[in-house]
């Protein structure tokens, strides 16, 4: 199994589960990680979304090099946004925990959580570019403005206090016990609101602005799945593909 779900105070842990990959996203990781969050969005107070040794590698380039067709590309990127929105259209609380290093989706991915928590010691980068893939949600350019140009550079970095300092992780911690323990204190607190405050503010604030943010993404999408099955794309890739067969 690609992910791995269990239940810790009654908060639904939902676990990325490919280590031999880092944790890259495929197209059966997407859909496993959607039905966790699906089954667990009815059972538990709120949910932490880690990973096995790694947070993530991203998308699993080696799968998309793999595709023959636009259709089955976009197949793909389709399965991808069914994620996101998994987690925007949840009720409960849900945080991340970056255990590890993230890289390109997965970076992205946490501007869609309710509460990022990471370790001091990871890094975050966008890999992708010396690819040719950009960010493939619209999410960063109204988040941090002109300072989303940072992303473009193929050698970006970003360490955990860069990330604080912009808002895309909340808090800090030193070791994986104490992001544990946050991660499931800050559940804990979420799920605390009175009444139906916190799932009005998701669904009209988040969700509302999360709206406007994606109006864009099918062209986008589009696009990349174009991208993503021509020549120059394969040619980019085929060297990145070969050294992780061997």
């Amino acid at each position: 199994m690609a992910v791995a779900i269990s239940m810790q105070d009654v908060i639904g842990i939902i676990t990325l589960n490919r280590p031999e990959k880092r944790n890259a996203f495929n197209k059966n990781m997407f859909m496993e990680v959607t039905n966790a969050v699906n089954y667990l969005c009815s059972k538990a107070t709120g949910l932490v979304l880690t990973g096995n040794k790694y947070f993530s590698a991203g998308l699993d380039l080696v799968e998309i090099y793999g595709f023959t067709s636009v259709e089955q590309a976009r197949q793909y990127f389709n399965e991808l946004i069914n994620m996101i929105n998994s987690f925007t259209r949840c009720e409960r609380p849900v945080v991340a925990l970056v255990n590890d290093s993230a890289y390109g989706f997965s970076v992205e991915l946490l501007y869609f959580m309710d509460r990022v928590i990471a370790l001091r010691s990871v890094q975050f980068s966008l890999p992708g570019i010396k690819y040719g893939i950009v960010p493939v949600t619209p999410a960063f350019a109204p988040y941090l403005g002109i300072r989303a140009r940072a992303f473009m550079d193929p050698g970006f970095i970003m360490t955990t206090q860069d990330a604080y300092d912009l808002g895309l992780i909340n808090e800090v911690v030193d070791t994986i016990d104490e992001g544990f323990k946050a991660a499931l204190n800050a559940v804990k607190r979420l799920a605390s609101i009175p009444g139906s405050a916190f799932k009005l503010y998701k669904s009209f604030i988040i969700g509302n602005a999360l709206r406007n943010i994606m109006e864009n993404e099918d062209k986008l999408l589009n696009e990349l799945a174009r991208y993503v099955t021509s020549e120059e794309a394969k040619n980019r890739l085929r060297n990145f593909a070969e050294r992780k067969k061997a």
